[in-house]
């Protein structure tokens, strides 16, 4: 998704963090147990849980503090009740205030067990935040 240049936000500096809503479209999967965002920034890459949304069918939501304008690479994760993983393809975006993506899958090969374990391991530690991570937003807006 490209910015338009004519409409930046000229009350925000480049790098400066902004509230920015992912987008998850078309996520058609039976059973799905959960949807993790990967983010990746120059600084640091963390996991978060995404919630459904209400009014759209396959969609999921997420709410994270990113640099403005700056480049970020986002990937999304499936873990279905019956522990398969389904991975999107790695997303490379600048940090906006509405990322709004769709779906394309990126097939897990065997060659990708020890992947798939820090992924499992994700879902199971503290690394995977979600929307009620208060602290840690603050301390991520204000590069603490």
């Amino acid at each position: 998704m490209k910015a338009n240049p004519l409409f930046q936000d000229s009350t925000v500096s480049s790098g400066s963090n902004i509230r920015c809503q992912f987008e998850i479209q078309n996520v058609s999967f039976e059973d799905v147990e959960s949807v993790v965002l990967k983010l990746t920034s120059s600084k640091k890459t963390q996991h978060y849980k995404m919630q459904s949304s209400e009014s759209k069918a396959n969609t999921y939501l997420c709410n994270q503090w990113v640099a403005h304008n700056q480049k970020i690479f986002c990937q999304f994760f499936v873990v279905t009740h019956k522990d398969e993983i389904h991975s999107s393809k790695v997303f490379e975006t600048t940090g906006l205030y509405h990322l709004n993506l769709s779906w394309v899958d990126e097939e897990l090969d065997t060659a990708l067990d020890l992947k798939k374990e820090l992924i499992f391991e994700a879902f199971e530690s503290e690394e995977i935040q979600g929307k009620d991570e208060k602290i840690q937003n603050l301390i991520d807006k204000w590069g603490l």
